[in-house]
């Protein structure tokens, strides 16, 4: 199950399995990894927490002397934020940028031996993001990057 693809989808299920603090009824929902993409992510309206894990950079070998098999990406989480008045939904993206980060670095949520996973390094906090494609209602987007550490098999 180790791999590139297969790692996302890991992720992708342990950001779907955060309870965020508040506004519990709007859930992370997934857009996909590219496995059967069903849309994108500036299409959908009228919606919290829907997210995507995008590609930051490509893998390259993390040995210092090379070759060790252990290989680095760089990732960036973008969850969309368009419900409730502006400054709730920042502080919406603010809580959850703290628990994505905390769920993605808990070495509990993978197994490095069945994963690959061996480490996933945030490179900063969160960034917010405002479109505003709406001139009454801008669109909020939290940005997150993070670099992974991973062995493919």
């Amino acid at each position: 199950m180790k791999g590139i693809r297969a790692i996302l989808r890991i992720l992708e299920d342990v950001i779907e399995g955060i309870t965020p603090k508040t506004d519990i009824t709007h859930r992370f929902l997934s857009m996909g990894s590219g496995d059967g993409f069903t849309g994108v992510l500036d299409l959908y309206q009228n919606q919290n927490r829907i997210f995507e894990i995008l590609l930051d950079s490509l893998s390259q070998d993390d040995g210092q002397a090379g070759l060790s098999g252990r290989k680095r990406t760089g990732f960036k989480v973008r969850v969309k934020y368009d419900l409730n008045e502006l400054q709730s939904r920042k502080l919406l993206a603010s809580e959850d940028s703290s628990y994505i980060i905390e769920g993605l670095k808990d070495p509990n949520n993978y197994q490095t031996n069945l994963s690959g996973i061996i480490n996933i390094i945030p490179q900063g906090g969160g960034v917010l993001e405002e479109s505003f494609e709406q001139e009454t209602n801008p669109t909020i987007y939290l940005n997150l990057n993070f670099d992974l550490l991973y062995l493919e098999s």
